[in-house]
């Protein structure tokens, strides 16, 4: 990631990926991100 202003740069490894979890498209409507839980 760069800050495009300053020139500064901060590195950020991501691990543990996981794909297909399940999450539907309902599931990041701004009512259901702002709960900040998914119930299931």
């Amino acid at each position: 990631m760069e800050n495009k202003q300053t020139g500064k740069s901060t590195e950020m490894p991501w691990t543990n990926y996981k794909f297909r979890v399940g999450l539907a498209p309902k599931d990041f409507t701004k009512q259901r991100l702002k709960s900040k839980s998914i119930a299931r």
